[in-house]
This record gives C-alpha cells, structure tokens and sequence, in this order.
C-alpha cells in the first residue's frame, strides 16, 4: 500500500479494520447515517441567527450560539468561519493588537474537546 499510495495509504490499523467490517458483510466504504445534527444545519436561518448573536456581543461563545439555535458545534465552527468569515488571521490580530496599543494573549484551543480547554497562553509583548 505504501508503495502505491506513499504518504496517503492507509495505517494497517485502518485496513485490518476494514477488512472485518467486510468479514462481517460490510460491502461499501461510505459513512453509515449517523445520529445528531445533519450537515443541513448550516442553513440561511441558522447562519442568521448566529450573525444576530454577533452583532448583539461579539464576545459571544460557541455555547451561547448552541444553547440558542441547538445545532452541533461543528456546523457551528462552519457558520462562524466559512459563512459569516469571523476567523481572523495572525496578521490581522497583530495589527490590531498595534493599533490599540495592547498586549497581545495567544491561547490555543483543543478543538477535540470542543473549544473549552485552554492549553497555552502566553503574553507577547
């Protein structure tokens, strides 16, 4: 597999998975349905909703936007991100950060967990 597919073959973990899922009857590759939200969640109405809650606090959390519309935070970070463009890049907020004459607090976020662990924060002067 390595040989035909270099980085991008699959872990033997992967395969050996796969090839019980066929042992079992399995016979395509795709997702099954799954339960929760569907990826229709990022829809007009939703996408304005979340941009209202902006406009009223722009510090408002990922778990504000939830409780009020009750779509996942995945469609949630789709919303913020891809629809409404509130993802601000390095360059941005350094810039920003000079022009108010503040000091600047980078954190990063475990996204595995759902944007609530802080990891790291450190003042850059």
């Amino acid at each position: 597999m390595i040989s035909a597919f270099g980085d991008e073959a699959p872990s033997k973990t992967t395969i050996y998975r796969w090839f019980a899922e066929f042992q079992r009857g399995r016979v395509k590759l795709s997702d099954d349905p799954r339960q929760g939200h569907p990826k229709t969640a990022v829809i007009q109405e939703n996408v304005d909703a979340a941009r209202k809650l902006i406009e009223e606090d722009q510090h408002v959390t990922y778990r504000e936007i939830q409780a009020t519309s009750d779509i996942g935070m995945s469609q949630i970070q789709l919303i913020l991100h891809e629809q409404l463009d509130q993802i601000h890049t390095e360059r941005q907020i350094i810039q920003k950060r000079a022009e108010n004459n503040q000091p600047l607090c980078l954190a990063i976020v475990d996204y595995e967990k759902a944007f609530d662990i802080w990891i790291l924060c450190s003042k850059i002067d």
